[in-house]
């Protein structure tokens, strides 16, 4: 089964977006900002 170009990069263009907001999540916490539970980096 192929997987069209658009279906590529929906699915790239989400895992960044998923990214960046992991990483700002993460430097929160090193900064010592206050983050909710369940925004925590896993």
């Amino acid at each position: 089964m192929l997987i069209s170009q658009k279906t590529i990069l929906r699915e790239l263009s989400n895992a960044k977006i998923s990214h960046e907001r992991w990483v700002k999540r993460a430097e929160h916490l090193v900064d010592g900002l206050p983050i909710s539970e369940d925004f925590i980096p896993t």
